[in-house]
């Protein structure tokens, strides 16, 4: 389960903002990220806390959200989205580098297993993909959704594995937070094509929206949710 109720209300908590004035929950977890439902069964959950909207809310695309506030595509906050290669690399059982698709990424994570195939120095530089700090890693086909943060593993990435890579001033643990919300599920949910597997393509990655708040909220939202 989540760690808090990433949803709109307010607590009387000593941070330097009211990090809980989120419009949207997070529900469900990331060992079944995106289930098969309607989207309307993907509906946004109610606060328990729920209380008033304040004079300074405006209402968006996305719902009511503080007036400081705004709406942005994920496009708009990233420098570069992108997938890995649509073909199969040439493997080295002696390689140091590692081949990952989705299903490499679990809980935020990176896992590495003993079927981890890898390739040598040469096919890592001939595949290799402009990952760094900033780095968001996400499954895109089959199962969709599931989130790694890049911590500089040695990897080429596979076609199941899409990258964002955060803009500086946007923090990147409040995306990667935000990615995991049910306002962001139903739109990747929308948007998914394939007929026996599941595929989230690109564009509709770059076209999600989510409500963005001034930095230093987004910054302390993300700690809460990370404790």
């Amino acid at each position: 389960m989540w760690p808090v109720a990433f949803t709109r209300c307010l607590y009387p908590l000593p941070l330097p903002v009211a990090f809980t004035r989120c419009p949207y929950g997070l529900s469900g977890s990331e060992e079944n990220p995106m289930p098969n439902q309607k989207p309307n069964q993907l509906a946004i959950k109610p606060s328990p806390h729920q209380v008033n909207h304040s004079a300074d809310d405006k209402q968006s695309e996305v719902g009511v959200i503080p007036g400081d506030w705004e709406v942005v595509t994920l496009g708009s906050v990233t420098s570069e989205i992108g997938d890995g290669i649509h073909a199969t690399p040439i493997y080295s059982s002696t390689g140091e580098y590692y081949f990952i698709n989705g299903n490499n990424l679990r809980n935020g994570r990176v896992v590495i297993t003993d079927d981890t195939k890898t390739v040598d120095y040469l096919e890592f530089k001939k595949h290799q993909k402009e990952l760094g700090n900033r780095s968001i890693l996400m499954s895109i086909n089959g199962t969709i959704g599931n989130l790694g943060l890049f911590d500089g593993e040695a990897v080429i990435l596979g076609k199941s594995a899409a990258y964002l890579n955060i803009r500086q001033g946007i923090s990147k643990l409040f995306v990667y937070y935000s990615m995991q919300t049910s306002l962001v599920k139903r739109q990747f949910f929308d948007g998914l094509t394939g007929t026996t597997i599941n595929n989230l393509g690109l564009g509709t990655i770059r076209s999600t929206s989510i409500p963005l708040p001034p930095l230093p909220e987004q910054h302390a939202i993300a700690e809460v949710l990370g404790d």
